[in-house]
């Protein structure tokens, strides 16, 4: 079989576009168990304070709320886009999921 320039073209897209698929799928399931990890904080801080206890706190939530908030954003903008933002959403989201982990579980 002869490849044409044009041939070589739509494979190189298929590879990228299958690449992109899986990149967007586990970014978009990292943001799941972000929005996951956000709401099960903002239960224990409840449940602890009405306890007495001091839970999570106050700045843990936040932070994990605030990552969860960006990472729907940027997926949903790389689910929606053409552009740059395809690739670099879930780039992102890779890379702030590693950030709240090092940072706020890692210790």
């Amino acid at each position: 079989m002869v490849m044409t320039a044009g041939s070589k073209t739509v494979k190189m897209t298929e590879q990228a576009s299958t690449a992109g698929k899986l990149l967007r799928g586990v970014s978009g399931a990292l943001t799941a168990g972000l929005v996951v990890l956000a709401i099960t904080l903002v239960i224990a801080q409840v449940i602890a304070g009405r306890a007495g206890h001091p839970g999570p706190g106050i700045l843990m939530v936040v932070v994990h709320l605030s990552a969860a908030i960006v990472a729907v954003l940027l997926q949903r903008a790389s689910d929606h886009s053409r552009r740059g933002i395809r690739w670099q959403g879930p780039l992102l989201i890779l890379l702030l999921g590693a950030l709240l982990f090092w940072f706020a579980w890692w210790q």
